[in-house]
């Protein structure tokens, strides 16, 4: 009998949610992972469990893993301190053997896109990427979808024998978990078994890549334009505030129609769903169909010439102005903050924002 075979018939009981984190902070698809997982875990009747990986993991991150969960494993190990796709396969499915999930959960980042399928490879699974949606039937059968053909369609797929059954889910799909955290998971010190003999792979730094080329649904920070931008010219300003703050750039329909900005970076309805802890809105009306795109966002900026416009009933700051105006001097100002060490990743440049 094929390992794939073996594979289909042991029992496999459970739903696992990788936990992503990043500068000692969970990442935020990571608790919407969890809260679909509860979700599922009570269809099911069966236990939720998170997985850490890492080393010296802050406290923050296990507590929030916390978070409804039954379990908590953590798989540290110096090997793991860093992210090497080797290493945390190795880890990953050793543990997965041995406890045997009926459902793994990861989130469609740069990590998820990469462990996902070395995963499911070496454990003979099948894997479903860049999932907006699971349904489970009365039988038990999980249907994922998810779109293709460039979002035209939206395709539904099973995993009817391998298990378990994996798949990534992009970020800002689902909302994430309002529960805190109890204290009652049982934490489990998970051994990894890793030895860096025979190592293939050796990781000798890494370089801070371009914010701006990094996907809207990854990015901790968006300024977006609209309309009343004005012009390709005009947006050259919201790239100056991007480039202050380590944000990505977005637009609405009319600015991406307009030629402004590629089509890659629109938000909205027929665009990107995106959810970043910081969202500066510049020139946008706040048409539903973008509204539906950024609603879940942390915390929500909106500059625009109209103080009666739509995005200030959803926006958490609201400043009424004209942005050619507004923007440099905001860009001025948070170029003074960015100097100060207490002013430093988006949570807290949000809060600073709220007190200008």
């Amino acid at each position: 009998m094929s390992g794939r075979d073996c594979n289909s018939i042991l029992v496999h009981s459970g739903v696992w949610v990788l936990v992503e984190w990043q500068d000692e902070e969970p990442l935020k698809v990571s608790l919407e992972l969890l809260s679909e997982g509860l979700k599922i875990g009570e269809s099911l009747g069966e236990p939720v469990c998170t997985v850490v990986v890492g080393y010296n993991i802050p406290k923050r991150v296990y507590e929030v893993a916390d978070c409804g969960a039954e379990t908590i494993y953590l798989l540290e190990d110096p090997l793991l301190a860093v992210y090497q796709p080797e290493f945390y396969a190795d880890a990953l499915s050793s543990l997965v053997e041995r406890e045997r999930p009926k459902l793994i959960l990861c989130g469609d980042t740069l990590l998820g896109r990469d462990i996902a399928p070395r995963l499911a490879a070496k454990l003979g699974t099948g894997l479903i990427t860049d999932c907006v949606d699971i349904k489970l039937d009365e039988s038990g059968v999980f249907y994922f979808t998810k779109p293709i053909h460039s979002g035209k369609v939206a395709a539904t797929f099973i995993c009817p024998r391998a298990r378990p059954q994996m798949v990534t889910m992009k970020p800002g799909v689902k909302e994430a978990s309002n529960q805190s955290a109890s204290g009652q998971a049982k934490v489990v010190r998970a051994t990894s078994g890793l030895s860096n003999d025979g190592s293939r792979v050796r990781v000798t730094g890494f370089l801070k890549g371009d914010p701006r080329a990094l996907s809207l649904q990854e990015a901790d920070i968006i300024v977006a334009g609209g309309r009343g931008v004005g012009s390709a010219q005009n947006f050259r300003l919201l790239e100056e505030l991007a480039d202050v703050l380590g944000a990505t750039i977005a637009a609405s329909r009319m600015a991406v129609d307009a030629g402004w900005v590629p089509k890659d970076k629109l938000v909205g309805q027929t665009g990107k769903t995106v959810a970043p802890k910081l969202y500066i809105a510049c020139g946008i009306s706040g048409a539903s169909q973008h509204v539906l795109g950024m609603k879940d966002s942390g915390t929500i900026v909106a500059i625009n010439s109209d103080p009666q416009a739509p995005i200030f009933k959803v926006a958490d700051v609201k400043i009424a102005g004209d942005l050619l105006r507004v923007v440099p001097a905001l860009t001025s100002k948070l170029r003074e903050l960015a100097k100060r060490a207490d002013v430093k990743g988006a949570g807290k440049i949000a809060a600073a924002l709220t007190q200008l």
